[in-house]
């Protein structure tokens, strides 16, 4: 009896070394597709982040251009070129866009966003003296060129910066 329980063990501890490679091999083709789908998921989300930001990027410059148009569209009706709606302006999306997932462009954004007020306060003004003495001032041309050379250039200024993030993503 004892002779039968050392062949079984013989026999068990036999089993038990040849099926070892097959257990490594085993560990080591489930750790390696773990790996893999594991590698491709991080790889395909940071792709996915890459093309968000892009598009983000898109966005806010979209946000800016319409800006711009906006503000022209503000001094022409406050100065009585024609009458319209022109709705709200979209500075505040430039801002939002910068501020969740832009911030890269603070200081490029703020700038745009100071012109920008800068320039609605003038038309503003321009459009109070209007309605007073129902003219233009005469000194609108003066006060408006470097305002409108201010905006230029911080647009140009954004585009510029919102292009090196665009190549660095």
């Amino acid at each position: 009896m004892e002779e039968d329980i050392a062949k079984s063990a013989v026999t068990l501890s036999g089993i038990l070394v040849s099926l070892f490679p097959v257990m490594i091999g085993g560990l080591l083709a489930i750790g390696g597709a773990l790996t893999g789908t594991l590698l491709t998921y991080f790889l395909s989300e940071r792709s996915k982040r890459k093309a968000m930001k892009r598009e983000k990027l898109e966005q806010l410059l979209c946000a800016a251009n319409r800006t711009e148009h906006w503000l022209d569209e503000y001094k022409n009706t406050k100065l009585g070129v024609y009458e319209k709606d022109i709705g709200s302006s979209p500075i505040a999306e430039v801002k939002y866009l910068n501020e969740l997932y832009l911030n890269e462009l603070d200081t490029e954004v703020i700038n745009f966003s100071l012109v920008a007020a800068e320039y609605t306060s003038l038309i503003a003004a321009c459009h109070f003296e209007k309605q007073k003495a129902g003219v233009i001032p005469s000194n609108f041309i003066d006060e408006y060129t470097p305002i409108i050379k201010k905006l230029t250039r911080a647009t140009s200024l954004l585009v510029e910066k919102a292009g090196k993030v665009a190549r660095d993503i």
